[in-house]
């Protein structure tokens, strides 16, 4: 079994999940999440991410990707 299978990076979770990469971070930091750190890259089992996607989802809350970030372009015309 590859290491891919069983683990997700933070940005991955954050996107299947449809929480930010900043609260996973910080449910991380707070032990909510439980995680595996290979080097400096912090993975998280993908189980995991999944359940936290059903919690969501059981909630009725917003199961979609972040949102853009950054700064609008204006028309220029």
């Amino acid at each position: 079994m590859n290491i891919n299978d069983q683990f997700v990076s933070v940005e991955e979770a954050a996107e299947i999940s449809g929480l930010s990469t900043l609260t996973i971070r910080k449910r991380i930091k707070s032990g909510d999440i439980p995680h595996q750190r290979f080097g400096k890259v912090i993975m998280i089992p993908r189980e995991k991410a999944d359940e936290i996607k059903d919690l969501r989802k059981a909630l009725g809350l917003r199961v979609a990707p972040p949102a853009p970030r950054g700064r609008p372009v204006k028309d220029q015309s």
